[in-house]
Order: C-alpha cells, then structure tokens, then sequence
C-alpha cells in the first residue's frame, strides 16, 4: 500500500496480524536492548532490508528518504525503524574493527 497523504494514515483500514507490542517483543537495536516506540508517533513504520535483496534495497532508502523530507512544522510525527533479516551473532562494522 502506498500512502498518498500521510496525514491520512488514521482513515487507513488495518490488517490482521501482529500488533505493535507483539512485534517488539523480537525487535532489539544494535546493541541487542530492546527498541522502546514513542507512544506520541502518529505512525510507526517498519522497513524490512537485507544484504541478500539486493536492488531492492533501493527502495528501502526512498521510504527513509520521504520520511525525513517532511516538513519540520508538520503536525505528523512518524519515526521509522529498519528492521535487517539478515542472520547474524552480533553486529560489527568490519572495516572499523580492521582499521584498530
């Protein structure tokens, strides 16, 4: 789905499935702590990436993009999250690890 309008996010229909306090049971920052949302956001979104999709990676940094070219003064507060599916022990930036 795409959101034309963001301020209409709260006339959009909602689907079943998880709700937002399950998922965050699984959802952890780079650190390994757990990921708290803020409650005042008027949308929460999860964008899904992997080192494995390739192009389509591209489009995850187009949603980052709309994101943070709203407005300053909008009455609409979205904070996003980017959720990696890629398996990995921990998290680490081998070329700063190299560079010590």
């Amino acid at each position: 789905m795409f959101i034309e309008n963001i301020s209409t996010i709260n006339t959009l229909p909602t689907k079943e499935g998880l709700n937002l306090n399950e998922l965050l049971q699984y959802v952890v920052d780079s650190n390994g702590n757990s990921i708290t949302v803020d409650k005042d956001a008027d949308a929460i979104v999860f964008i899904n990436w992997s080192t494995y999709m390739g192009k389509l990676n591209k489009t995850v940094f187009e949603w980052t993009d709309i994101i943070q070219k709203m407005p300053k003064d909008s009455n609409v507060k979205v904070d996003y999250y980017l959720l990696s599916f890629d398996l990995l022990e921990k998290w680490e930036d081998k070329k700063l690890l190299e560079g010590k």
